[in-house]
């Protein structure tokens, strides 16, 4: 993780509303996004999206068609 000494806010991602929309996942999914911080910096919002969209992935080709 990354020091976070002087942070310009617009570098700052708030992902309370991401996690409004994350109660209603099935974990893990749910579980990891609802243990992030309200408010991640922008570098660390984009590497864990991709590993959150990854995760859904997994789990859409997992139900039955």
């Amino acid at each position: 993780m990354q020091n976070l000494g002087k942070v310009n806010m617009s570098d700052m991602v708030n992902i309370r509303p991401l996690k409004t929309i994350a109660i209603k996942l099935e974990d893990p999914l749910k579980t990891l996004i609802l243990s992030e911080p309200d408010i991640i910096s922008r570098e660390e919002y984009l590497i864990k999206v991709q590993a959150w969209l990854r995760i859904l992935n997994l789990d859409k080709k997992e139900e039955p068609a």
